[in-house]
């Protein structure tokens, strides 16, 4: 049986799954999704594996949804995007304990519903020209910082959980600072 956790107003809920894949001590990714390929992750335990435990990248990618999964304990990121796709789907994960919880450069998608907790530099960090939308997601006990956005990157955050990060809940660099009203307006648990 798999379980995930969901962090909602400081408690945890589990959710259970049966018979869930578990990959993990892996020297590279645990999953990785190159250019021109997509794929469905759902229900899988991805768990210590030295680079991103899930990493995709390159044209035709994007088009990738994860779910479900519980993704933790990776030296490096939970889940790696580069060019995610508008169609990209990163929905009801829990990712803990990575080096990085989620990070995405030059990436559009959808990002919701997911406990992103206890990672040990950031939450979530995005750059390049990422635009994606990431939407009710709890953000929340990581290291040093929940979300740090870099130029130029100008992600859509709305209705997140984001507290309880030791440093910093919002980290941004000067080009983002003109939507920090509306993040915080779109994001009251800031």
């Amino acid at each position: 049986m798999k379980y995930l956790k969901d962090y909602i107003d400081g408690t945890f809920r589990l959710k259970s799954f049966p018979n869930s894949n578990i990959i993990r001590y892996n020297y590279n990714q645990g999953i990785l999704i190159v250019e021109g390929c997509c794929a469905t992750i759902i229900a899988n335990r991805l768990d210590a594996n030295i680079k991103a435990n899930i990493a995709l990248g390159g044209e035709r990618s994007g088009k990738s949804k994860i779910k479900y999964n519980m993704i933790e304990n990776s030296k490096s990121e939970g889940i790696f995007v580069v060019e995610g796709e508008e169609t990209l789907l990163i929905e009801e994960n829990t990712v803990n304990n990575n080096f990085y919880g989620l990070v995405l450069v030059d990436s559009q998608g959808m990002i919701k519903n997911n406990q992103i907790l206890d990672n040990y530099t950031s939450g979530l960090l995005t750059e390049k020209n990422t635009t994606a939308l990431i939407q009710n997601n709890v953000i929340a006990k990581n290291m040093t910082t929940g979300v740090i956005i870099k130029d130029p990157s100008l992600p859509e955050l709305r209705s997140n959980t984001i507290q309880d990060n030791n440093m910093f809940q919002v980290q941004m660099e000067k080009h983002a600072k003109q939507k920090w009203k509306q993040y915080k307006t779109d994001n009251p648990k800031i």
